[in-house]
């Protein structure tokens, strides 16, 4: 990032453990044209025996991160988040064929979890109504495995991804949230069809639906959420 033209800030923030306070946030984030946030790869996370600050790591302080950046006018969030987060797809799927469209299947275990829930926060943002903050998501192999490993890929590769997604001009047409892979054999980082952002929340809004399914209906909410449905005219 160093080779970019312009300032750089570098900033512990964003871990379980936010010391940072207001005045000091917003001197970081001032004038900022983008802001890249490497939660799900911080060191000693994955530890079984801290979870609970892993978790907390990947969802608070995301959302703490995102919130001061909206409020500080950031224009772009990337998040560099983990291949981890495919870990249930097809065991003979190769990395390159991952597309944008496929969906996390996460497991149970912090290491995949972790950069779901952080993925989750920021596609939040992405499709708030008004949103403004574009939101990128590279979900990166992960570079401390050998290299037989099946998201294995280089720092140099990520790195590089990181540095794409900076310089790629951003402008009113753009996708308010993308998602791209950097998996071994995913060299190159050419741009991928976008997810769609925004006019898929408002298309959706339009639609009114006829019928709906209760999840979890016998439980204390269930009655009272069924009986408020049935009252609106769904089946």
């Amino acid at each position: 990032l160093t080779g970019l033209p312009q300032p750089l800030r570098l900033t512990a923030w964003g871990g379980a453990d936010d010391s940072v306070d207001a005045e000091e946030k917003a001197r970081l984030l001032a004038d900022c044209s983008a802001l890249v946030h490497l939660v799900p790869h911080l060191a000693g996370c994955r530890d079984s025996n801290a979870t609970g600050d892993w978790l907390d790591a990947c969802t608070r302080a995301t959302y703490d991160l995102m919130l001061a950046a909206q409020q500080h006018g950031v224009p772009h969030f990337v998040l560099v988040s983990s291949l981890d987060v495919l870990v249930n797809l097809e065991p003979d799927l190769h990395p390159a064929s991952i597309q944008p469209s496929w969906r996390p299947r996460p497991s149970v275990s912090p290491g995949s979890l972790g950069p779901h829930c952080a993925e989750f926060v920021a596609r939040q943002f992405a499709f708030l109504p008004g949103a403004s903050m574009r939101v990128s998501i590279l979900r990166a192999g992960d570079w401390h495995r050998d290299a037989t490993s099946r998201f294995w890929t280089s720092s140099s590769d990520i790195a590089g991804a990181v540095v794409a997604a900076l310089e790629t001009e951003v402008d009113k047409a753009s996708p308010m949230y993308a998602v791209k892979h950097c998996g071994e054999q995913q060299k190159g980082w050419a741009a991928p069809a976008a997810t769609p952002g925004i006019s898929t929340m408002a298309a959706c809004a339009k639609r009114q639906p006829r019928s709906a399914v209760l999840f979890g209906a016998n439980g204390m909410m269930g009655p009272p959420v069924a009986s408020a449905l049935a009252s609106d005219g769904l089946e």
